[in-house]
């Protein structure tokens, strides 16, 4: 029975991933529509207008070195295990994969 099942998945994988996708997207869509239902957009306004323009400076700066040092890691990981590839490589495709990694909790759907 669980063979059958798993040659059906097999199958319908090209299919089922899209419509998958899909529906956790729209998932996603109702869950932040009903957080964000209990605010007004002037209160979400003036939050973000609280906060002062020193430290969104700052935060973008140690965001830019946070993710330089995750490239640093994977390009050091490729380069140990004989396979280093081009930086310029590394830093194009270093910054999907920590989104992927954290907007999917599923990882076979995260591919």
């Amino acid at each position: 029975m669980l063979t059958r099942i798993r040659a059906y998945l097999a199958r319908r994988r090209a299919t089922l991933t899209p419509v998958l996708n899909l529906m956790l997207f729209a998932l996603a869509i109702w869950v932040v529509n009903r957080v964000l239902a209990e605010y007004r957009y002037d209160e979400i306004v003036d939050a973000l207008s609280a906060v002062p323009i020193g430290t969104v400076g700052l935060t973008l700066i140690v965001s830019a070195v946070a993710y330089l040092a995750l490239v640093g890691y994977d390009y050091l990981a490729f380069c140990f295990a004989g396979h280093p590839l081009p930086l310029k490589t590394m830093l194009l495709r270093r910054r999907w994969s920590p989104g992927a990694a954290s907007g999917i909790a599923c990882t076979p759907a995260s591919g």
